[in-house]
This record gives C-alpha cells, structure tokens and sequence, in this order.
C-alpha cells in the first residue's frame, strides 16, 4: 500500500467513456480510475506497481493490458486485476478493505444481474485509455470513506464522465444530483466520526483521573472517609466500578 501522498488531478487527458460489458462492470472501472487519479499515477506508473504476488500465476498484466482493464474491457474476468488495483492505490488496511467490499458488491452484481451498459452517442468512437471527455468532479472535505459504491479518500472526490450529445442527459443530470447528495451525507458522517473520537478521548481521561484519585486515596491514611464515600458512590452507582481502594 503507498504511504499517505498531496492530493493529485489527473495527468494527461480525461479517460474516455468505459467500454464495459454492463454497466456494473463500467462503475466499477470508473471507481479504479478513480483510484489512480487520486494516487497522481499515469497507467504506466500503475503497470510498474502491479507485483508477480498480486497474481495466482506471478505474471503482472502488460501496459496494453492494464489500459483495457481500467476501459473495463473484459474487467468481469479479472478479480485478481481489480484486487491489485485497489492494493497498491491504497494507504491504510481498512480504507482497503472498504474499498474492496464496495469493489466486490458491483462484481457480484455484474455476475448474478447484470445491468446493459449506457449506448454510446452515435458520434462517440472508442478512444485510447486516456481519451478526451469533459468531466463533473464534486469535493468535500473528509478522509478514507467508502459509500455504497462512491470511493472517498482524503477531501472527497468523486468524478464521472458526462457524455457528449443529448441522450442520457436527464440521467446525467440525476447521477450529479445523487452525488452531490451522497457526498453531503459523507460531510456529516465524517463530522460524527470526529465527535465520537472526541468523546472517546474524554473517555479515557477521565478514567485515567478517577485512577490516580483512587491510587493517592489508597496510599494516604487520612483518606479513611474519603474512601467510604467512594465506597458508597460506587455502590450507588454513581461511580464505575474499578480499583478499589485497600481496607
């Protein structure tokens, strides 16, 4: 896994459209691009840092091979591909197991009910793993969140190629409203994860004070009284159980 990096835009020219065999297969080669965007590396980059041991037969995929893969061509095939994707674009252990969870429910979904892919515009010809087409890019702030299948690391991003032409539009339109929606959603989850790591840390402060009174309670002799009434707190309630004072 790489080593937390600055926030990157893509290299070179947008992705074209993917050519997926449904459109499960299209979203989840959408997601790894995704991934490599934010990582800052080109599809060669990525190639170099496809290992033998992310494969069963040790043999990493071509440059050529790795560019139909993230255009989604035969990606349904592929597991291994996506599984080391995700590895090497990936900075923590959970942020990649939710990465790969949200990875897997649209591989299970391309196999078990898969969805026909978007047609393409009639003046739309497939182009190379870098071909030109406007981008929407939504960002909010946030750090190393998986939704459904929207990826989140860092300030939220998420990026979808809006198609030329009118067909599809008022899906479009739809798809950049849900994101947008989504990512508000993110924005208070991650606002409630804070809260809670603050509570927490008072949490233990204050079990760790309430130790150290309890410590010098027991050491003091003249702390007889003192003694009974956390004695008699405790057996209220009112206190947690815990270190007892000596008799």
């Amino acid at each position: 896994m790489l080593e937390e990096p600055p926030r990157h835009t893509r290299r070179g020219r947008p992705w074209a459209p993917p050519q997926g065999s449904s459109a499960e297969i299209n979203q989840l080669a959408e997601m790894l691009r995704t991934l490599v965007d934010e990582s800052g590396l080109t599809v060669g980059e990525l190639q170099h840092r496809l290992l033998p041991e992310h494969f069963r037969e040790g043999q990493p995929p071509s440059r050529a091979t790795t560019a139909r893969r993230l255009a989604a061509e035969n990606l349904e095939n592929d597991w291994e591909f996506v599984e080391a994707v995700i590895d090497v674009t990936s900075h923590e252990e959970n942020e990649q197991r939710l990465r790969i969870g949200s990875a897997r429910r649209l591989w299970e979904r391309a196999r078990r009910a898969p969805t026909p892919p978007d047609p393409a515009p009639q003046d739309e010809q497939p182009q190379d793993e870098q071909g030109a087409g406007p981008e929407a890019e939504f960002v909010a702030n946030g750090g190393g969140v998986v939704l459904n299948d929207a990826v989140f690391n860092g300030g939220v991003t998420f990026t979808t190629h809006v198609r030329n032409g009118a067909a599809g539009t008022a899906s479009q339109e739809q798809l950049v409203e849900s994101q947008q929606q989504v990512i508000a959603l993110m924005a208070e989850l991650l606002d409630a994860q804070r809260q809670l790591r603050e509570l927490k840390d008072q949490l233990y402060r204050s079990h760790t004070a309430l130790d150290t009174v309890l410590r010098l309670v027991d050491e003091e002799p003249a702390g007889e009284r003192l003694r009974r009434a956390v004695a008699r707190a405790r057996d209220q309630g009112v206190l947690p159980a815990g270190r007892s004072p000596r008799e």
